[in-house]
């Protein structure tokens, strides 16, 4: 099984798990942390939610800033532990991972990031007519 954990700085993970809850809400493979909130220690709460999971489980750590405190921790526990690590988490992607059920190599992550930076649209900057007003959100 694929289990997925998202860790930021404060309580934005909270808010990833509220958003995912509202499409999937027994949604089991959804781990979060909220970094620097019960405590200054990330790097402990991570170990334990890593430590807690199943060996033979894919596990996919994403989190908020690439360069950021919290994934620079991660990026030292990426060796040990052997998780696949993304930074710069949107929605699209969480959802996208949540749901796959088989097993994710990099080359399917590095796509579903590829498509998850797509959903990012200035909308602005398109033409009222390219915008269909038939599709809704």
């Amino acid at each position: 099984m694929n289990q997925i954990i998202v860790a930021t700085h404060t309580t934005l993970a909270t808010g990833f798990e509220a958003f995912v809850k509202f499409f999937m809400p027994d949604v089991a493979n959804l781990h979060v942390i909220n970094a620097y909130v019960e405590t200054p220690e990330y790097e402990g709460e991570l170990r334990g939610v890593l430590d807690a999971l199943p060996a033979e489980d894919e596990v996919i750590v994403l989190t908020d800033i690439a360069g950021g405190s919290v994934n620079q921790k991660a990026t030292l526990l990426m060796g040990e532990y052997g998780f696949k690590l993304v930074a710069g988490i949107n929605a699209s992607l969480l959802l996208e991972l949540v749901c796959r059920t088989d097993p994710i190599s990099d080359e399917d992550l590095a796509a579903a990031v590829e498509q998850a930076r797509g959903q990012m649209v200035f909308m602005n900057g398109l033409a009222l007519d390219d915008i269909d007003d038939s599709d809704e959100l």
